[in-house]
């Protein structure tokens, strides 16, 4: 055996040199910043798809409410909930384009004891970083004619 290869298995022995520990750490601590920056974010998603959440029951809410809590009238209610969620519904007359048929030489008319009433409930909040945010749902509602 010569003394060359005893002094470098001797060498090798010794443990990890400065450079190798630093190196190490450096990478150590770069692993570690991106893992808590997908930990962050993770839990801001959490957070936001709470206030999706909470927003998209507010407003099944609201359409809940209508004909009991909210009168089936054409116009605009609003207001704030406890949790801090804007929230706005509109009621407006809807016309189907589905005429009935007529007698020769009269118009196509139907006249029922209903009438159709676009519904949509808005329901905004203040987001994070990326400004306010907002959900919005549409739907049609029967509603008793109006007499005239």
């Amino acid at each position: 055996m010569s003394p060359y290869s005893a002094k470098a298995r001797a060498n090798r022995a010794r443990g990890f040199s400065l450079l190798e520990v630093l190196v190490a750490f450096v990478i150590l601590v770069l692993a570690l910043a991106v893992i808590m920056r997908i930990f962050s974010q993770g839990m801001s998603r959490v957070g936001e798809s709470e206030n999706y959440a909470r927003a998209v029951m507010l407003a099944e809410s609201k359409l809940a409410q209508l004909g009991a809590g909210i009168p089936l009238e054409e116009g605009e209610l609003s207001g704030e909930s406890e949790d801090a969620l804007h929230w706005q519904v509109r009621l407006a007359g809807y016309e189907a384009d589905q005429p009935v048929a007529a007698r020769a030489g009269e118009p196509a008319r139907a006249v029922l004891p209903v009438r159709l009433l676009q519904v949509e409930v808005q329901v905004s909040w203040d987001g994070d970083q990326s400004g306010p945010r907002s959900i919005r749902q549409v739907t049609l509602r029967l509603a008793p004619r109006m007499e005239r």
